[in-house]
């Protein structure tokens, strides 16, 4: 398959990953100050967004 030109690349920077530098998880605040089960990451919404960018930039220029 020929690498085109120019071409979309995907990148994204994870500010949270649900550890501090000692390895302890970090959880979600709440509204109202207290602490959620929810682990604090920013992957979750960097795959969806990574799914989004395959289905609407690389499948479409590999369909041409």
């Amino acid at each position: 398959m020929p690498i085109p030109e120019d071409y979309s690349i995907f990148m994204a920077v994870a500010d949270k990953i649900g550890f501090d530098s000692r390895g302890r998880r970090l959880f979600r605040s709440s509204t109202n100050g207290q602490q959620t089960q929810e682990i604090d990451s920013d992957l979750p919404l960097i795959l969806e967004e990574f799914k989004k960018f395959i289905k609407e930039v690389w499948q479409n220029n590999v369909d041409k």
